[in-house]
Order: C-alpha cells, then structure tokens, then sequence
C-alpha cells in the first residue's frame, strides 16, 4: 500500500474558513481540537444573509492521530479523504484562544 499524500495544514487553511464558538455556559471551542480520537475542524460552508438574520452553516473535518483525513465536509470527500495532514497539533495550539468568529 503507497503513503498517503501529505498536505500541510496551512493549505487547508487557506480553502477554508475555519470558525470556533462559544458554548451556552460560556466555555470556548476552538476551530480546531484535539482528543484521543484524533483532530476535528469546524469549517464555515455556508452563510445567508435575509435583512437583518445571518443563517450560517458549518461542518467537520474528522482525523485520525495520524493525521489521515476520515471525513470531510459533504462534497470534499475525492479532494481530501484519505490524504494526511501535517502540521495540526500547531494549528490546535494556534487556535485554542477565543477570537473573533466568522
């Protein structure tokens, strides 16, 4: 079995935007998280704006520990799955403080 393609996270980061958010008890959640499952991402996919109302909607890169995109956002999946992404435990640290959301 051939290596996967690598792809840094930067790069990622510039055909996305990746967006955090603040719980209800007032807790931050990072664009970008780590856990003993692997790394997930929270992407802007969409934004509607009618008047005075804004409708955003979001979805998630999931990865491996590895680095080895498991899923991604509906309609990416032939352009990312499968490949690995370096660099995501700089990205975690470069996200885990509260800013300004999308």
């Amino acid at each position: 079995m051939s290596e996967p393609i690598t792809m840094r996270f930067e790069t990622l980061e510039r055909s996305f935007d990746l967006v955090g958010y603040w719980w209800f008890d007032g807790s931050w959640c990072a664009a970008v998280t780590k856990d003993d499952e692997g790394y997930r991402i929270r992407v802007l996919m969409s934004r509607t704006v009618r008047g005075a109302d804004t409708t955003d909607k979001y979805d998630y890169f999931e990865i491996a520990p590895d680095g080895i995109v498991r899923k991604s956002p509906r309609g990416y999946a032939r352009d990312y799955n499968k490949l690995r992404i370096t660099g995501l435990d700089e990205a975690v640290a470069k996200y885990a403080q509260a800013g300004e959301i999308a």
